[in-house]
């Protein structure tokens, strides 16, 4: 595990197990960080309509 410390240019070998956790953590927030965006972003906000979509039969006015 050393030689592997020294090839990264690591000064102690606690930065390699930062490095290792810093990735796994990262792995999960490519994921995650998306999914929670589009859950955001797909809410309706509060007081708005479903009918001011404008996605209601009839004729459009002119």
């Amino acid at each position: 595990m050393d030689e592997v410390k020294d090839a990264l240019g690591l000064t102690a070998r606690i930065d390699f197990y930062k490095m290792i956790a810093t990735a796994f953590i990262a792995g999960f927030a490519e994921r995650f960080v998306p999914d929670i965006i589009n859950k955001l972003g797909k809410q309706t906000p509060e007081g708005a309509s479903l009918t001011a979509s404008g996605s209601g039969g009839g004729n459009p006015t002119i």
